[in-house]
């Protein structure tokens, strides 16, 4: 499988004279479904495919739809025998493997599952772009010795959050932003934080803490909405048997801005879901797995 072309091997038994067993077909839609009318004609009923990169998963799907058994096979396991390597001779490697049952084939979950995975794995890419945002507003406070996360326990809890939105907002006087400090915070006293609220506040730097806290603030409102997917995929899937009959979530109908969504997250950490999804996990497993 590859970005711009696809390589097919299959028996050369019962080929016409001339006919060969390997055909190369390009990647576009109407290409793949000649593919697979290709495999048709043929009476192909299994194919085995190396799961490398991603180019293999339209074509899983197309397989996967027209009712021809798939087989996705781990290329470091067919690389482990020997033969010639090359992209002509290495597909019909992989069909003489395929026929006589050598690889092993790989796990590839249901579609429902499919598509939680991919919901999931998207929320992941986005906590590690709000981090780096984070470490953007970081970086750019400390070169303005502004030294917040040595008087507050997380920079990006509640309080240090009121107080970097302050500083962007235009505040500079350590007195007034100390006000915004919450008395839950045991870190650091009053004076504490005001001595390290006293820095340069250059202009430029201030400028990239307030790129950093709106960048961040976006991947915080990605976030919700990925939640919200993710709860109408979770609502797909079957439900565990014997079922229990569990008290279902209310329904989320708005998406929350990025400082409600901050605002909740703060509470569990600000990756946490605003959705809790322990109901739906629950009625899907039979047991609450987050009590584990």
């Amino acid at each position: 499988m590859g970005s711009a072309e696809n390589y097919v091997a299959i028996p050369a038994e019962g080929l016409a004279p001339g006919e060969s067993a390997v055909r190369v077909f390009g990647v576009f839609s109407a290409e793949q479904d000649a593919l697979i009318e290709w495999l048709r004609g043929h009476q192909i009923n299994t194919v085995a495919m190396e799961a490398t990169g991603i180019y293999w998963l339209s074509l899983y799907d197309k397989l996967e739809a027209a009712g021809i058994e798939f087989y996705l096979v781990d290329p470091h396991g067919v690389k482990a025998v020997s033969g010639r390597k090359s992209d002509w001779i290495d597909y019909q490697w992989l069909q003489k493997l395929h026929t006589y049952g050598l690889p092993q084939r790989a796990f590839r979950p249901d579609p429902p599952i499919r598509r939680l995975r991919t919901l999931t794995r998207q929320r992941a890419e986005l906590v590690l772009c709000g981090v780096a945002h984070q470490q953007h507003m970081h970086k750019a406070l400390i070169a303005m010795n502004l030294h917040l996360h040595l008087v507050v326990s997380d920079l990006h809890g509640e309080t240090g959050m009121r107080i970097i939105e302050a500083i962007v907002a235009g505040q500079r006087e350590a007195r007034e932003l100390v006000k915004l400090w919450d008395p839950r915070c045991h870190k650091s006293t009053p004076q504490e934080m005001e001595a390290g609220l006293k820095g340069t506040y250059d202009e430029e730097q201030l400028f990239v803490l307030g790129q950093a806290l709106k960048a961040w603030e976006f991947y915080q409102e990605q976030m919700a909405q990925c939640d919200l997917r993710i709860e109408k995929v979770l609502a797909q899937l079957p439900t565990a048997k014997p079922a229990q009959a569990p008290v279902p979530p209310k329904p989320v109908t708005t998406v929350p801005t990025p400082k409600q969504a901050l605002r909740k997250r703060t509470q569990h950490g600000p990756n946490a879901a605003n959705i809790d999804f322990r109901v739906a996990l629950t009625r899907i497993c039979g047991v609450d797995l987050i009590k584990v």
